[in-house]
């Protein structure tokens, strides 16, 4: 799976779903919003199929950063 600009990258001829996305906006920047939805749409629609698989991932990703300190809120640690 490729998600890439409109012009679509050179690599696309081997993905076999390619998703592209506006990028040009009304300014001197390009803007990544469009490709951020995208990936966090397909991050969702992963995370629902396999939600069992996830949730067990991220309750050992959650219990390995308290552990190490990390991410703590309020800036404190």
């Amino acid at each position: 799976m490729l998600l890439t600009d409109p012009w679509l990258s050179p690599i696309a001829h081997h993905a076999r779903f390619r998703f592209a996305a506006q990028i040009q906006v009304p300014s001197a920047w390009d803007s990544t919003t469009a490709l951020m939805v995208l990936v966090e749409t397909l991050l969702a629609a992963v995370q629902q199929i396999n939600w069992d698989q996830t949730q067990e991932r991220m309750t050992r990703l959650e219990g390995l950063y308290e552990r190490a300190s990390l991410f703590r809120r309020g800036g404190k640690g």
